[in-house]
């Protein structure tokens, strides 16, 4: 008489330490992976940031150094600097999601998430940024973060002229 094999299979055990592992992954990464898309979502309204801006220097360079004077403007208000609402309408951004202040001499652009409005992002003339979230902070999450500015000026944290060290 021949003995029958059984086939070979996992056991409860294991297949119980497989389900707690993957648990453990997925507690983990679910929360990394949720802040690392807002921030991946924020860098079309920085792109979108980066246009406006040209579009006021342009105009600076065309008005005798001038910028536009515009208060809390969007969407069709923006039309002076030839961008139209429907230039601005993205994926995760509207024309609604972007403010623009500016006198004279001096502007201020912001750019906030329209699903969550503690996301948002400001440039101003001087290429100082201000961010209300650290991309890269653990997991890409809220915070408060503000960015080297590129441009010149001063520093605002430090009180003396970038370009002087």
């Amino acid at each position: 008489m021949t003995k029958k094999r059984l086939p070979a299979a996992f056991t409860l055990v294991e297949l119980s330490i497989v389900v707690v592992i993957v648990a453990i992954l997925a507690t983990v990464a679910v929360p990394m992976y949720m802040g690392h898309l807002k921030t991946t979502k924020m860098t079309e309204g920085i792109a979108s940031v980066g246009t406006i801006r040209v579009a006021l220097r342009m105009y600076w360079s065309s008005h005798n150094g001038e910028y536009p004077v515009l208060n809390n403007a969007q969407g069709d208000q923006l039309g002076v600097l030839y961008i139209w609402p429907t230039d601005m309408d993205g994926k995760y951004f509207t024309v609604g999601s972007y403010l623009v202040n500016s006198t004279k001499t001096t502007y201020r652009i912001r750019a906030t998430l329209p699903e969550d409005t503690s996301y948002w992002y400001e440039l101003d003339e001087n290429g100082d940024e201000t961010k209300s979230w650290d991309p890269d902070s653990q997991g890409g999450g809220k915070g408060k973060g503000k960015g080297e500015g590129k441009g010149k000026g001063k520093d605002k944290d430090k009180g003396k002229d970038k370009d002087k060290g």
